[in-house]
């Protein structure tokens, strides 16, 4: 939806030369979403900008999706994923999306549920698959929202002054051993934060150590071959049908 050749894209130049929108669906909650966020519009903007969506979605839904932006999204997929291994912090990256799948939908396998299905769009693509995703959970679904949201200036200074003065309050209420009680408690958690943690709970936390982890590397075969006083370095990287990957 969002490639710059699809209905709906080409529908939103015409119809709001200054937006520019962008569709995207949030999986990492229980029951996924689809948003699609315009900028650079005015709240008098709303009913056209909702109206192009409804017509374009319904466009594609009879028409179908173009083949080759499809064959393109999804080779935007695939790169992406062959590109996963070649970044420095991968465990990170990836344990902080196992832990939102998991935390939304409670599954432990989501990534190659997800590589899985990636696998197979191709050939559902050209069965209707995502015209029925359209017709199925998105036209006509009752369960929808038009949010705008418009910038006032002056607005980040008012609501600072209303915390200040709900603060100020607060602090006439109070007695005098209650500030100092807070203000102790301030110091209290300062101190606090500055003691070492207890080695035992560090001990129970720490699963793995560096001794313990796997030792992993890529082997590369290189060649080194002299041409007018300058040296070259060649190797065949191990990156499968596409990729990248760093040498230093």
């Amino acid at each position: 939806l969002s490639h710059d050749a699809s209905p709906l894209s080409e529908a939103m130049r015409k119809a709001l030369p200054n937006a520019t929108v962008y569709a995207s669906v949030d999986s990492n909650v229980p029951v996924p979403y689809l948003t699609i966020d315009a900028s650079g519009v005015d709240a008098d903007d709303a009913e056209v900008f909702y109206s192009t969506i409804e017509e374009s979605l319904a466009q594609i839904a009879e028409e179908g999706f173009d083949p080759d932006i499809v064959d393109a999204v999804i080779a935007t997929e695939e790169f992406s994923n062959l590109l996963t291994s070649e970044v420095s912090n991968l465990g990170i990256n990836m344990s902080i999306s196992l832990s939102l799948q998991w935390s939304s939908t409670g599954s432990l396998d989501s990534l190659n549920e997800y590589l899985s299905a990636l696998e197979s769009m191709r050939t559902k693509s050209t069965e209707g698959y995502f015209e029925n995703l359209l017709t199925t959970y998105v036209i006509g679904n009752p369960h929808a929202a038009l949010v705008g949201v418009e910038p006032a200036p002056g607005l980040a200074e008012q609501k600072a002054d209303e915390q200040a003065e709900k603060l100020a309050e607060i602090k006439a209420a109070m007695t005098d051993d209650e500030i100092e009680a807070l203000i102790q408690e301030g110091i209290d958690l300062e101190a606090w934060s500055q003691e070492e943690p207890p080695k035992e709970l560090l001990a129970k936390l720490q699963a793995v150590t560096a001794d313990t982890l796997p030792e992993e590397y890529k082997q590369y075969d290189v060649a080194q071959t002299e041409r007018d006083g300058v040296t070259y370095m060649t190797a065949e990287a191990s990156v499968g049908d596409i990729g990248s990957t760093s040498l230093y």
